[in-house]
């Protein structure tokens, strides 16, 4: 990391954790000190922390933050790996999530003076996507107008999103508006159409979508090419003349508005009459009552089955003008799809209506059209257009008889309608919990209040207080999805008092680590020594029973991991979180065909088992019998046929092998669990078990990689339990149908050949390698790789002719997938710059499972190297994790334990296990 980049972090950090306190606190000095810092090898934050154990201004740091940044000094390498582990997790803590603020809530905070433009700037430079980029730096530019510094980086993010993607033309629509003329002109040609001749109403319709920032040039351009496009109707002519009348000079405006209000009239089409509509907020006196005596004549909502969604929309949209003669803004700009985008065809699902319409006519609407018209606006108006209606203006938009309306939209709709209409539906659920309390228990309130986003309806400090105390009671609750939290709270901001504001900011920072903190600690356990093992083991133990509620899968898997470290007190605790979640969430029916339990419970048991006290078996294997065919439930009942054997586990090893057999797995894994099985049957029943599964396999060669990616570890296993199978295995391996899957299946029966069979295979494979010209194939790739610990020294030629292979490959997680498996079999001398080469590029795949798959293979391959140096790597994977969401850099440093181990020993485990838990006590 540069240091102008260490520095840019570390003041989002001082920001960050300042607003997490929940008070002012004036770090200007530290912030000039950063400004005076020169890196010195240890990095400015390591600086910083020298500077401020001498320097008097060091008490205005924030307590959580110096707990937060406090480690060892540089130059160990056992506190280096800890001290990068620290800063990343400290900067993973940065408001990431706050980066999509809605503008209700950036709002208040600008307006409230909790945050200044630089702050903000700060946050937003945190965004990732252009087009969610482009929406923030709008809402800033919209408070901070006279902001040159925050124009110029509007017009930036702008041009990177300019495209023909539907979300960027919004966040390009909202954006124009602000920009100079010459910006706005620029960014417009940038995405219009080429000047070629009948590329005219394409053209059109792309000005016509933005043309609420259109510059003047193009306004022009637009009027001219409205009047001499041959191939627009007249409906079509006068839809665009309506969209573009806001922008239209005032003597402009003169000959087309009379146009426009002769064709307000009652058969005008669904496009149209939406179009004429939005002229309500650029005209006054007759031209203005003259266009609601024609909404008047539109409001009556047309029949399911005889009209589309959009002219519902329409008819409901005229039915909300027609009553109250109000438009408070305008609907230019969000209209974003006409027939002029695709010739003889209306795309109405684009269409724009605010759902509150729907509620507003409900009290007006016959009761049997409401769940048409509910059904109908949920369709016609998505999520991403909602927060842009102002809903303010509308007081008396929930006034309806609100138990009719519930029971009417929800009663006699299909399973897809009803989640359509409790977004309609919604809006009563504050007015039922304020004015009957109907709703007000635990679980219905907090549901519909979240999940409905609600919270629009509330109206003074003491019900906004009262959503946020239900946010922060359900923040653990992982059914309650980001966007909800921050829609709600975006909406309620406006009643909150200045110091619940920054609780407000603290739970949009709730996430739920707790399982992926007590995960990666769980995987460094294997790499402590006893006694540090012993206190982090019974720290994750805690962690695990007390989130065990919350997340009851996520605890299995890290019971999982903790298995082998448990003593049986401890495995006898753990245990009754599993058979918890076994018996509360899934074993809910008591008949035979009840659910099954999924394999996480299965892959539990098989951790537990061999540590569990001997009386708690016969509840084990209960649970197994409830468990899902497959491979971890075979893993299951073997670890409990090894602990207790005798004819009762050997039975249930058959009927486990029984429904393997019978049931709806695919030949893959059915010969897997087999395999898994096999040492537990009986003689006859074994062997038959291990032809069956080659049998299995062969039926299964046809697939494709995917499809087959197990075959090879498959057959080794089968050979390895019975090596009287290892030619019949071989010919299963040759029939194998995808090029890469045959040979690495060849290679993985390679030990269990003879001497001379296994050498003259060496011998070929090799000379095909050096012969050919290119080995870009993936599949070989790896199964060559895998030849390494056969061939005969010198090895050079060999390896080179294998890394070109890899580099030739055309994506990194392919990359650092061939390198890791080159690494695994490389001796140990060449590992080192293979496993360096493979975690430069797994720090750059931004797939979370492909870069965990590589990490974890690479790590590995590096556990035998004795002192690895991986001070560089180290440093760039901590980089690019700490600008990954949270739980992913957690999963990374997980992942990454062996190589740790290897780098600073025990010593170094145990460091980075502290640096997780000191720095997640500050987390929510």
């Amino acid at each position: 990391m540069s240091n102008q980049f260490d520095r840019l972090r570390t003041e989002q950090l001082l920001s960050a954790l300042e607003l997490r306190s929940g008070r002012r606190v004036d770090h200007a000095v530290l912030v000039r000190m950063l400004r005076q810092i020169t890196d010195g090898g240890s990095g400015p934050r390591m600086s910083l922390l020298e500077r401020l154990e001498q320097d008097e201004h060091a008490s205005a740091l924030p307590t959580t933050l110096r707990s937060a940044l406090a480690a060892s000094r540089p130059g160990q390498e056992r506190a280096a790996v800890g001290a990068k582990v620290r800063y990343a997790l400290v900067l993973a803590s940065l408001p990431g999530a706050l980066a999509d603020f809605p503008s209700g809530l950036l709002r208040r905070l600008l307006d409230r003076g909790v945050w200044n433009a630089e702050r903000a700037r700060l946050v937003v430079a945190q965004v990732v996507e252009p087009r969610v980029r482009v929406l923030r730096l709008a809402e800033l530019v919209g408070s901070f107008p006279h902001d040159h510094e925050l124009a110029e980086d509007l017009y930036e993010a702008a041009a990177r999103c300019a495209s023909n993607d539907a979300a960027d033309r919004r966040a390009l629509s909202v954006a124009l508006p602000l920009l100079s003329t010459q910006a706005r002109e620029e960014l417009v040609e940038r995405i219009l159409p080429g000047p070629d001749r009948g590329a005219g109403r394409e053209r059109l319709a792309c000005l016509l979508r933005y043309a609420a920032g259109l510059a003047p040039a193009h306004v022009r351009e637009a009027e001219a090419l409205i009047d001499r496009t041959a191939r627009l109707s007249e409906d079509e002519r006068l839809t665009a003349w309506a969209l573009l009348y806001p922008v239209l000079a005032p003597e402009h405006r003169a000959p087309v508005l009379p146009r426009l209000l002769r064709a307000a009239a009652p058969d005008a089409s669904p496009v149209l009459a939406a179009a004429l509509l939005t002229l309500l907020d650029h005209t006054d006196g007759p031209s203005r009552e003259r266009l609601c005596d024609f909404a008047a004549t539109r409001h009556r909502v047309p029949r399911a089955g005889g009209a589309s969604a959009f002219e519902r929309a329409v008819a409901l949209w005229s039915h909300r003008i027609a009553v109250s003669r109000f438009v408070p803004a305008t609907l230019a700009g969000l209209l974003l799809g006409w027939s002029l985008e695709s010739p003889g065809r209306y795309w109405y699902e684009r269409a724009f209506l605010p759902l509150s319409v729907t509620v507003a006519a409900g009290n007006r609407v016959p009761p049997r059209q409401v769940r048409v018209a509910a059904v109908a606006c949920a369709i016609a108006a998505p999520d991403r257009f909602r927060d842009a209606f102002p809903y303010d203006s509308f007081p008396e938009m929930a006034h309806i008889e609100l138990r009719h309306a519930l029971s009417t939209v929800l009663g006699g709709l299909p399973r897809f309608g009803r989640a359509l209409a409790r977004r309609v539906m919604s809006w009563v659920a504050a007015w039922l919990i304020r004015r009957e309390g109907a709703l007000d228990t635990e679980a219905r309130g907090i549901d519909v209040l979240l999940r409905a986003s609600v919270a629009r309806e509330v109206r003074n400090e003491a019900e906004a207080l009262d959503v946020l105390a239900r946010l922060e009671a359900a923040e653990g609750d992982d059914s309650l999805e980001h966007d909800v939290r921050l829609r709600a709270l975006s909406d309620i901001a406006g009643h909150l008092p200045d110091e619940a504001l920054a609780r407000a900011v603290r739970l949009l920072e709730t996430r739920a680590d707790a399982s992926a903190i007590s995960m990666a600690i769980a995987r460094f356990l294997p790499h402590m020594d006893a006694e540090a093992c012993s206190a982090y083991t019974a720290l994750v133990l805690d962690r695990v029973m007390a989130t065990s509620g919350a997340d009851p899968e996520a605890a299995c898997r890290v019971l999982t991991v903790l298995g082998d470290h448990l003593d049986p007190g401890q495995a006898a605790s753990a245990w009754k979180a599993v058979e918890s979640f076994a018996r509360d969430t899934w074993v809910s029916d008591p008949r035979p065909d009840g659910p099954e339990l999924p394999p996480v419970v299965a892959e539990a048991c098989a951790a537990l088992v061999p540590r569990v006290p001997t009386g708690l078996l016969p509840r084990a294997r209960r649970v197994l019998d409830r468990c899902r065919a497959g491979v971890p439930r075979a893993r299951g009942t073997a670890a409990l046929a090894c602990r207790a054997p005798g004819p009762r586990s050997t039975v249930s090893v058959l009927r486990t092998a029984a429904t393997v057999l019978v049931g709806p797995l695919d030949p893959v894994e059915t010969a897997m669990c087999l395999a898994v099985l096999r040492p537990l049957l009986p003689g006859w029943a074994g062997r038959w078990g291990v032809r069956h599964a080659l049998r299995l396999l062969r039926k299964a060669a046809d697939g494709t990689y995917e499809d087959g990616r197990c075959i090879p570890e498959t057959l080794a296993e089968l050979v390895r339990i019975d090596p009287e199978v290892v030619h019949e295995a071989m010919m299963v391996a040759h029939t194998v149908r995808a090029s890469g899957l045959r040979a690495e299946a060849a290679v993985a029966l390679l030990p269990h050949l003879g001497t001379e069979e296994r050498q003259k295979s060496l011998d070929m494979i090799v000379r095909s390698v050096l012969g050919r010209p290119g080995l870009t194939d993936y599949g070989h790739l790896v199964s060559t790789a895998r030849l390494l610990p056969w061939v005969r020294p010198p090895l050079e030629e060999f390896v080179q002719r294998l890394v070109d292979g890899v580099d030739e490959q055309w994506n990194a997680a392919t990359r650092a997938a061939a390198f890791a498996a080159l690494a695994e079999s490389a001796p140990l001398a060449m590992r080192p710059d293979l496993v360096a080469r493979g975690l430069t590029e797994a720090a750059t795949v931004n797939d979370p499972d492909d870069r965990a798959t590589c990490l974890v293979r690479l790590a590995v391959a590096v556990s035998e190297v004795p002192r690895y140096p991986a001070g560089a790597e180290w440093t760039a994977l901590m980089s690019a994790g700490s600008r990954r969401p949270r739980s992913e850099l957690l999963d990374d440093i997980g992942n990454l334990a062996p190589l740790v181990a290897a780098a600073g020993g025990p010593a170094a485990a145990t460091e980075v296990c502290r640096a997780l838990a000191d720095v997640s006590r500050l987390w929510p």
